[in-house]
């Protein structure tokens, strides 16, 4: 990485610029392959064959490695887990990376201890998990990505919340997810991509925000009986709300 000149110039306000020297650095530490961030931070990138042998039932991922704060789950770090039934995530985890935890086919629960700081929930995460039938996304999360949750037919979702920081629910994040009966839109969601409740058969009633500017292809496809309010926005491609739908109500003041 190149430092161009000039890059502080006049800043009056920095006393100093200190190079993070591990930062980047993979090693092995109690079992764990971690990744260095900055500021005393690691990411889990996957766990050795010894952490491995312990994920049979319940494991609870450490907040702390080696007097380091665990803030991220790296991509495809507990993947193929088939004999882990519960996680617990600690509060320190920022970011679940994409398939940190695809095709943990028994996992059932997942966890959160203390006050979660979680931000993001990468794609394909808990894909094809279809045991997994317990897990509050947290109020923190802001981005949820494609096939976040897709195959998880058991899980429920009764009454999902999303937080009021996600702007975009991605390509096929909640396919087929049967249990999910309820959901709120907050006003921060701008789109809401490809199939992203694909098949959500148990899905009955939904609100779609005056802030939705582009609606996918077969959002709410495969699902009978489903109620929509739509707050209208001229900018939506309304046109995407097929036929199949149950109701469309729009607001009275809309002519």
């Amino acid at each position: 990485m190149a430092i161009h000149n000039f890059l502080f110039h006049n800043n009056g306000m920095l006393y100093g610029v200190r190079e993070c020297d591990t930062c980047g650095q993979r090693e092995v530490v109690q079992g764990y392959a971690i990744t260095n961030l900055e500021n005393n931070k690691i990411r889990i990138d996957s766990v050795t064959s010894n952490i491995r042998g312990y994920l049979i039932g319940s494991f609870t991922i450490p907040s702390t490695i080696n007097g380091r704060t665990v803030t991220e789950i790296g991509n495809g770090a507990f993947s193929g887990c088939a004999q882990l039934t519960q996680i617990t995530i600690p509060s320190s985890v920022r970011d679940i990376n994409a398939s940190a935890f695809q095709d943990c086919t028994n996992l059932s629960s997942v966890n959160f201890s203390g006050t979660p700081q979680l931000q993001t929930i990468g794609s394909s995460a808990f894909d094809n998990c279809p045991q997994l039938s317990q897990i509050t996304i947290p109020a923190s999360v802001r981005s949820i990505g494609a096939s976040a949750f897709d195959g998880c037919a058991n899980l429920d979702l009764t009454g999902l919340e999303l937080g009021s920081g996600v702007n975009v629910i991605e390509t096929d994040a909640f396919n087929g997810c049967r249990g999910l009966t309820s959901l709120t839109i907050p006003d921060s969601v701008v789109s809401i991509e490809d199939y992203a409740f694909f098949g959500c058969a148990g899905l009955r009633n939904i609100t779609i925000p005056e802030s939705v500017r582009d609606l996918g292809y077969d959002v709410f496809s495969g699902i009978n009986g489903l109620s929509i309010t739509l707050r209208y926005n001229p900018s939506l491609q309304a046109n995407r709300l097929s036929a199949w739908l149950k109701t469309v109500v729009v607001p009275a003041s809309i002519t």
